[in-house]
């Protein structure tokens, strides 16, 4: 039995057991409160449920106030109509906190070709055809198990000939898992940026984690707008994995992230019923739109700038076709 000091300085487990849709708010929220270190635990067999956990300080939390914290989170089902998060509190040690969080990561096989390893492991022999993408995934949301990441990972492998030598903004970059996922695959450098300061050591520390240093991963506090001087006339890539709302929020601004001519963009973090609405907001902006996957519930919608139609050379006669009669 613990003592009445190790009481005191445990932490509270949080859970949330909930449909998968709901999973993506869920995080968002926690980590708009503040709350960094969560995890998700993923039944095999049960692709459609995951419990979401967060832990809390003992010393800064009292159990009223867990539980106040807990209950606006109850009606977040309705919303993606799925049945509310069941909500289970506990308490843990520091010492056993520690050793279980890190057990919820496993290596990662992600697309044809790509292998997300939690960094205090070795790449099992089964999987070391896959390029290796080194991660600590408890600091910053984003470890490469959402379909939302993956989505956006697979489409930069599946257009590996688009990242290659390429200028790639990540806007909203997490754990920066999405900019180390284009540097992996042969992207000149990255710009990535967060308004979370936690996601801008966690992605800087991650690059390092790949030997991806400040000249080639540069991160950004701040959202669209602070990344606008760090690319010039515009990136050639530019990635975007986060809600729906936020996404429509932020697109007046890609006009002046992404390159007029020939940019490439994907955005994700938005479910599939949603995507008519954010293909909309585009279209009305001057994007070109279309739906380039789902998974699950999720979906990735690539898009790119209208080409002008080219205009008739007023300057230059037509050509005259003549008979001539004998």
């Amino acid at each position: 039995m613990p003592s009445a000091s190790s009481q005191a300085d445990g932490l509270w487990r949080l859970a949330w057991t909930c449909s998968a849709v709901v999973e993506d708010s869920l995080l968002w929220r926690l980590e708009q409160l503040g709350i960094h270190h969560t995890a998700t635990v993923r039944e095999p067999d049960r692709e459609e449920v995951v419990t979401v956990l967060a832990w809390l300080d003992r010393q800064s939390w009292s159990e009223q106030q867990v539980r106040e914290l807990a209950a606006p989170f109850a009606p977040l089902g309705a919303v993606f109509q799925a049945p509310p998060p069941r909500f289970s509190l506990a308490e843990q040690t520091r010492e056993e906190w520690s050793s279980s969080w890190k057990r919820h990561w496993r290596p990662d096989p992600v697309g044809n070709a790509l292998l997300v390893l939690p960094a205090w492991l070795d790449c099992p022999p089964e999987q070391r055809h896959r390029q290796v993408l080194r991660l600590d995934p408890g600091r910053a949301f984003g470890t490469g198990e959402h379909p939302s990441t993956r989505l956006c990972m697979e489409a930069l492998e599946r257009h590996q000939g688009v990242v290659k030598d390429a200028l790639v903004v990540d806007l909203g970059c997490g754990s920066g898992i999405l900019g180390i996922t284009a540097l992996t695959l042969g992207a000149a450098r990255v710009v990535a940026s967060d308004v979370d300061t936690m996601a801008i050591s966690t992605s800087r520390e991650n690059g390092a984690l790949n030997g991806h240093g400040p000249e080639r991963l540069q991160v950004v506090h701040g959202s669209s707008k602070e990344l606008v001087p760090w690319v010039g006339s515009g990136a050639d890539v530019l990635l975007c994995n986060i809600l729906a709302p936020v996404i429509m929020q932020l697109a007046p601004d890609f006009a002046q992230l992404l390159k007029p001519t020939g940019g490439q963009g994907w955005l994700s973090g938005l479910l599939t019923s949603q995507a008519d609405a954010v293909r909309e907001r585009l279209a009305g902006l001057g994007w070109r739109t279309e739906l380039a996957a789902t998974q699950q519930d999720w979906a990735l919608l690539a898009f790119t700038p209208w080409e002008p139609t080219p205009k008739p050379d007023l300057c230059r006669p037509a050509a005259i076709s003549r008979t001539y009669q004998p």
